[in-house]
């Protein structure tokens, strides 16, 4: 690993403001002590946002929102647009996460339009892609997670790469305690690379991180980071406990 892993905590529909608050507090008091050599992100309900971004101001510790819609404002009930995070000071938002993909029917165009209004209003990116078990099964995993790849970044500028990660999330492992043999991982890794590169031009994908995803925690991270082609990991469960996720912290800062 060549890059300063990137940590992101995504805590999905979990924590209240008061229960944000006390977390991040405890981030926040550890990262000013240790400093530790790694960045650190989080990712929060859409009701924790405000709360985080307050506290977390005068810190390098990231906030992000876990989705947001592509039209900038209109009769879209429920939904918040790109521009609304960017102007609360969010910094970052998570885009096609898998449970977005299955339970809210999105596809990788509508992940697309995301993408590339929330780059407008200068928000970054982590764009998830992955196979279900079925396709696993059927070995075409990588044809469905370069495809993803390629529509997510359709029209994306080759400049606002450097806002973007890209996270490779089985979906068959998410919250199944089991990860991805760490050799696919690192193959699969390489060839998010490659494609990219293939996008753009070579050395292009050098400017983003690509990330892993599913079932991430303490006893597995460092066969995760130790692969050249890894360049951080977003944690779930994980993260919900305070004292596990400055664990999984303190350990990417030590060992990479």
């Amino acid at each position: 690993m060549l890059k300063k892993p990137l940590i992101i905590g995504n805590w999905k529909m979990n924590k209240t403001p008061e229960e944000s608050d006390d977390f991040l507090q405890k981030v926040l008091d550890y990262e000013a002590e240790a400093k530790p050599n790694c960045e650190i992100a989080v990712s929060v309900p859409f009701i924790c946002l405000s709360t985080c971004i307050d506290k977390s101001k005068s810190s390098p510790i990231k906030i992000g929102a876990q989705n947001c819609y592509f039209e900038e404002n209109g009769a879209f009930t429920g939904e918040i647009s790109a521009s609304m995070l960017s102007r609360i000071g969010a910094d970052f938002v998570i885009l096609g996460h898998s449970e977005r993909r299955r339970y809210f029917s999105e596809t990788s165009e509508i992940i697309n339009l995301k993408v590339r209004s929330a780059i407008k209003n200068g928000l970054d990116v982590v764009i998830c892609v992955g196979e279900s078990l079925s396709e696993k099964e059927k070995l075409i995993a990588d044809e469905i997670i370069l495809m993803q790849t390629k529509i997510a970044l359709f029209g994306v500028d080759i400049n606002s790469l450097s806002k973007v990660s890209i996270a490779y999330e089985p979906l068959w492992a998410i919250g199944s305690g089991d990860i991805e043999k760490i050799e696919k991982i690192n193959e699969m890794c390489e060839k998010i690379h490659r494609v990219v590169d293939q996008i753009y031009n070579k050395g292009a994908s050098a400017t983003m991180k690509v990330l892993y995803g599913g079932s991430v925690n303490i006893k597995n991270l460092s066969k995760i980071l130790s692969k050249a082609n890894t360049d951080g990991v977003l944690i779930g469960s994980a993260s919900l406990v305070s004292d596990e996720f400055l664990k999984i912290i303190e350990f990417a800062s030590k060992h990479t």
